[in-house]
């Protein structure tokens, strides 16, 4: 075998393993244009986020490419009793936050009970308002319905994303087709 062919195919690989490790970014869709209050106050607050703020409500987020998202609850100033759900599963409410992957998400509010997923509205005037800070990092402000406040501070959530590590066999793989090379050249010589 040729040991100038198994570097350069080990070479070839490396690149092509490279160049499949894409950004990944959220993207938002339809929607209406939407503008921050001046009465948005969500305890402990959002410091990228402040009255008179432009985002998009109920517009469809979503992800484009391969990436793994966290989710960060940001704070809350709510009537009702508030959740945040991530692919059937409760990742925060009104009192608690964790992380998670990224899978479609959805807002419920408890009394009177009411959900609006990701890219939906609701018959009870729950709302998202969507905020894009850049291409990784977008703000999901909810509305609750409460008749005494409409001003999507009622749960606030931080969506960050982070493209998928390359997985450490593709450099196992290269790394022995490069130990191949070296062998094949060692026999060559002698």
């Amino acid at each position: 075998m040729n040991p100038k062919l198994i570097v350069v195919a080990a070479f070839a690989a490396a690149l092509s393993l490279a160049s499949a490790v894409q950004a990944a970014t959220f993207t938002i869709a339809g929607g209406n244009p939407f503008t921050l209050g001046a009465s948005y106050d969500p305890n402990p607050g959002t410091p990228d986020l402040a009255p008179g703020a432009s985002g998009i409500r109920n517009g469809a987020l979503s992800l484009a490419d391969a990436g793994r998202v966290t989710f960060s609850y940001f704070g809350k100033e709510a009537a009702y009793a508030n959740q945040f759900w991530v692919n059937g599963l409760k990742r925060f409410d009104t009192a608690a936050a964790s992380n998670a992957s990224f899978t479609p998400f959805e807002f419920r509010t408890l009394s009177p009970a009411d959900a609006v997923a990701n890219g939906a509205s609701s018959a009870f005037h729950n709302s998202i308002a969507l905020f894009q800070q850049s291409a990784t990092t977008v703000f999901a402000l909810f509305n609750d319905g409460s008749a005494s406040d409409k001003d999507y501070d009622d749960i606030v959530v931080r969506m960050d994303v982070a493209p998928v590590p390359l997985p450490a066999a593709a450099w196992l793989l290269v790394a022995g087709l490069g130990g191949l090379g070296a062998v094949a050249r060692r026999r060559k010589a002698a």
